[in-house]
């Protein structure tokens, strides 16, 4: 995908998580996140979101970019830049929205991560975290198709898990996403601009 193209996506996905400011798409959201938390919270599935739970923690994403910068300098420096202009975008975004969490607004939805955020729930920084290592790697290491698709699924298996472990709703999960997008759309960028000719 092009560089415009996952910006572009990176938009649609985080401009349909801030639906979540109707209250029909809020009701419905809500729903759907303690339907979902309610299968994801069992086992196998609850074991396997806690053991991925640091994949999508940002001390995670800054120790995967220190070690791509060994691989590869300028790939790695451009990686931080990214990820460290857009965390604060995605701050800033938390702060100006205020979205309370499920398991502090939704009666029936139990905090089961491993350690209990304090900051808003939308977006999910720990779904534009995933998705923006798995962006960054298969960019990186030029992944075929079907290690892609793994990367992909093992980013959307660590963002569906904070549904599973009720500290996030779907909508955040989904702007999550398009957060991710975005930073590794700027990622590209910059590394395009550096690159040497």
């Amino acid at each position: 995908m092009s560089v415009l193209g996952l910006a572009l996506a990176g938009i649609l996905l985080v401009g349909l998580g801030t639906a979540h400011r109707l209250p029909a798409v809020d009701a419905i959201d809500l729903r759907a996140g303690l339907a979902l938390q309610r299968g994801l919270k069992l086992h196998p599935w609850i074991d396997l979101f806690r053991l991925l739970w640091p994949a999508g923690r940002s001390e995670f994403t800054m120790l995967a970019l220190i070690g791509l910068a060994v691989y590869n300098l300028a790939q790695g420096a451009s990686g931080a830049a990214a990820f460290v202009a857009w965390s604060l975008i995605d701050r800033g975004i938390k702060v100006a929205f205020k979205r309370v969490r499920p398991f502090d607004r939704q009666p029936g939805t139990d905090m089961l991560q491993p350690t209990r955020p304090h900051d808003p729930s939308f977006p999910s920084g720990d779904a534009f975290h995933a998705c923006f290592l798995a962006l960054t790697a298969i960019q990186v290491f030029h992944l075929a198709p079907l290690p892609a698709l793994a990367v992909g699924l093992l980013a959307a298996v660590v963002s569906l898990g904070r549904i599973g472990m009720g500290v996030h709703y779907p909508l955040d999960v989904i702007a999550g996403a398009g957060v991710g997008l975005l930073a590794a759309a700027f990622e590209f960028v910059i590394i395009s601009v550096f690159r040497p000719m």
